[in-house]
Formats: C-alpha cells, sequence, structure tokens
C-alpha cells in the first residue's frame, strides 16, 4: 500500500471544490497584493559591448517573496505539493510532520496528504492521477521500502509518464538507493544532523514553474563539449537549474545522449523534446561542430541561447548574437540566468 489511505469521513467531491474555489480566490488576491507592491525601474542601458550579456546589468527590481511563503495558486491547481510515501507507521508519521510544518505560519502551503485528502469511494488510481493533476510539484519520500512497493511504483509511473508536467522533488531518507526511474533528477538528502536539506525543500517549493509548451517535455537542452571540464561544468549547471526555485526539467547531451545513434539524430531529438536549447560554448568546445548545429538549428527557428564558459574568440558567424557571459563564478551569474531562461 502506497501512501494511499482512508480518508476522514465528510471529505468530498463538494469540500473538495469548494476548498480549491476559496484558494483560487486567495491566490488572486494574492496575485493582486503583489503586483501592486512591485516598484518597476527604469531599464539598464541596453548596449552591450561585444554583444556580451554581463552579469553587471541588473534587471528591473520587483518586490520578491520571502522563501518561507508560499506562492499563489497557479490557476488549475489545489494544492503546492503532492506528497508520495510508502504506507508504513514511520513514513507516514515524519510525512505528516512535514505537512503540519509547511501548512502553519509563516508557511501557509497547501499540501496534499493521501490520509486526509483522498476521496472516499473513488479508486487508488483516480485519486493518485487527481492529486498529480491538482498539484503543483510532487515530493517523493524515498525508502527502501517505498522503491520495492508495488503502489509507490505505480504512483512514479504516473508521474514520469510521458506528457506529465508534473514537477518532482526526490527527498532520499535514509541514504537509501535512486530508484531507475528516477535517476536523471538531483534530489534533496535528508539529514537529522542539520537543516539544510529543509531550507532546499522550501526553495524548491517557492519557485514560479517554467511555462512549458505542450509538444515539450523538458524546459532546457543542455548541449556542451566532451571534455571532463566541460561534462562537469554543464552538470554542475543541470544540477542547479533542477534544483532552484523554478525546479527547470533538463535534459543534457552528457547524460541523456542515446549511443548508437549520431550526434545529428540525438541533437536534433533533444532539441525536439525542450524548449530552449542552450549551446555552453567553451574553448575546448570543437567550433566547426557546434556552429555548424547551431547554424543548422537557427534557420529551423529553434529557440537557440548562448551560454559563454570560457573567454576565446567567436567565429563571425556570430558577430550579431549577443552572447550571455559566464565566465565568472557560478553564483555571479547563474539568478541572472534563471531570469533568462524564465522570459
Amino acid at each position: 500500500m502506497t501512501s494511499c489511505g482512508v480518508k476522514q469521513e465528510g471529505m468530498g467531491m463538494s469540500r473538495r471544490k469548494k476548498k480549491k474555489r476559496k484558494r483560487s480566490e486567495q491566490s488572486s488576491s494574492a496575485t493582486e497584493a503583489t503586483i501592486s507592491q512591485e516598484k518597476p525601474t527604469e531599464d539598464p542601458d541596453p548596449s552591450i559591448s561585444f554583444h556580451m550579456l554581463s552579469v553587471s546589468e541588473s534587471p528591473k527590481r520587483v518586490t520578491r517573496r520571502s522563501i518561507t511563503e508560499a506562492p499563489p495558486l497557479p490557476r488549475g491547481k489545489t494544492y503546492h505539493v503532492f506528497f508520495s510515501f510508502r504506507n508504513s507507521q514511520n513514513d507516514k508519521d515524519w510525512v505528516r510532520g512535514i505537512i503540519e510544518k509547511l501548512e502553519s505560519p509563516p508557511h501557509c502551503y497547501s499540501c496534499c496528504f493521501a490520509d486526509r485528502d483522498f476521496i472516499p469511494g473513488e479508486t487508488v488510481i483516480s485519486n493518485i492521477e487527481m492529486a498529480v493533476k491538482e498539484s503543483v510539484r510532487v515530493a517523493v519520500v524515498l525508502t527502501e521500502e517505498y522503491i520495492e512497493s508495488y503502489w509507490c511504483k505505480y504512483e512514479t509511473n504516473v508521474i514520469r509518464e510521458p506528457g506529465s508536467k508534473a514537477c518532482i522533488i526526490p527527498l532520499q531518507l535514509n541514504n537509501c538507493r535512486i530508484p531507475q526511474s528516477l535517476k536523471d533528477l538531483s534530489f534533496i538528502p535528508v539529514s537529522k544532523d542539520n537543516d539544510k536539506w529543509w531550507e532546499t525543500l522550501l526553495r524548491s517549493l517557492n519557485g514560479k514553474i517554467p511555462y512549458l509548451p505542450p509538444s515539450k517535455s523538458d524546459h532546457i537542452f543542455l548541449f556542451h563539449g566532451t571534455s571532463e571540464k566541460d561534462v562537469e561544468r554543464t552538470e554542475n549547471l543541470r544540477t542547479a537549474l533542477e534544483t532552484c526555485a523554478c525546479s527547470f526539467r533538463c535534459i543534457s547531451s552528457g547524460r541523456d545522449f542515446v549511443y548508437g545513434s549520431t550526434i545529428k539524430d540525438n541533437v536534433h531529438m533533444c532539441v525536439d523534446k525542450a524548449a530552449t536549447t542552450v549551446f555552453a560554448l567553451s574553448r575546448n568546445f570543437p567550433k566547426e561542430k557546434w556552429l555548424q548545429h547551431w547554424q543548422e538549428l537557427s534557420r529551423k527557428g529553434f529557440k537557440l541561447f548562448p551560454l559563454m564558459l570560457d573567454h576565446f574568440d567567436l567565429p563571425k558567424e556570430l558577430e550579431d548574437i549577443v552572447i550571455f557571459d559566464a565566465t565568472r563564478e557560478q553564483n555571479i551569474w547563474l539568478p541572472r540566468l534563471i531570469d533568462n531562461l524564465m522570459k
């Protein structure tokens, strides 16, 4: 048995609809309040030397919400997060404690908890599917027992099925192994020794979900060179993008290319899946290879984003293209990169 449990009596479909309508009204009010507090400033000087987008240029200032406060629920969503976990007493008590903390001030998140929010009389499968559909994110509480559970495997399949837009937050308890179906995601190791994981969870729950077109399965394709340094830097970037508040879904050439297929076929497969293709340009990335792909994809109208990891001479074909400067420490340019990818 999974996180599915018997719902308290009196919690029926009508209550879910009332709950959804009430939260929608609260979300609308909160959004209006946030907009009214924003104080737009003038745009920085758009002229950029050598067409390099520098991190020294500050974006418009807006009033930002604290990471401790729940964001307004998007239209069509009832919960900020649905917790998927093994229906053992220890796991249930742990999740209940986390939910009580998240739903209390100052956080005030709306959480889907199976024992409380699943609809009596409906099948386990329909309840799981509804919970995933009505939640902004799904927190998967990983334990060895969870990985071996039939129903937990089913929940994971529902979350990861093709076409699913669920943003997944894997929580690793007791240093358990990561199931094959979730190995492509960055996870949060839960430690009893410190609360760093709690802050990471709040940041993951708090961010605005980037728009994902219906025809796309991932937000970003990271196309990079094959040198050890390029792979390491790009994988660090992928982890940062997947665990930031926006929870980007990423694929990368170093991890997701299919062995046995040509580079060209792999590139086109990943570009078709992703809303944006980020070219991680470095002196180790052979110019003739990425330039050929850039020109071909540009002619076909794909959304391309050049990210410069090293200082080197760009080919004349890119002289009129604005390049994002990522040559300094990642913590300096990453926030601005996220702002640009959200546009």
